[in-house]
């Protein structure tokens, strides 16, 4: 337990749990009833519930049922606080899976554009060469029509 958070609740409630069962017992004392009394307890029973113990009843003890109340307010406040532990958890590790994700999407992004690239590289490589090819057939081909061309004048000049 932290000093300053949960003790001081602690402390002030038992302080007033002691006030509130030393007034209520002493007015329950049927001989002695102040005026003021009923007017604080109507005023204040919003803060607090007021339990009618019997005058004389040994097996009820007010102080034991104090410390119930205050025992499940720990016990309530623990419970909370282990369901913040639990959601801060699973909020951390969310936002670890989401990083996770992120990176891989941008590994699987930087291969595809990796891919890209190659594949254009090598479609424009191909080109080139059938370029080259066909420049080389164009070359083949003009002189080979050329050759031909020559050949007719000859017979022609011939005949």
């Amino acid at each position: 337990m932290q000093f300053g958070t949960q003790s001081c609740w602690v402390i002030t409630c038992i302080r007033l749990c002691f006030s509130v069962i030393r007034t209520v017992m002493e007015f329950s004392n049927k001989t002695t009833v102040p005026l003021t009394s009923p007017g604080w307890l109507d005023e204040h029973t919003s803060y607090f519930s007021v339990i009618n113990w019997p005058p004389r009843n040994t097996y009820l003890n007010p102080v034991e049922h104090l410390w119930d109340v205050l025992k499940q307010g720990l016990k309530e406040e623990a419970r909370a606080n282990a369901e913040k532990a639990r959601i801060r958890e699973a909020r951390r590790k969310e936002e670890e899976d989401a990083r996770i994700r992120e990176a891989r999407h941008k590994k699987e992004e930087e291969t595809r554009i990796r891919e890209a690239r190659r594949k254009t590289e090598e479609r424009a490589r191909l080109r080139a060469e059938l370029e080259a090819r066909h420049r080389a057939e164009e070359g083949g081909q003009a002189e080979k029509e050329a050759k031909i061309q020559e050949v007719r004048r000859r017979t022609k000049e011939e005949v």
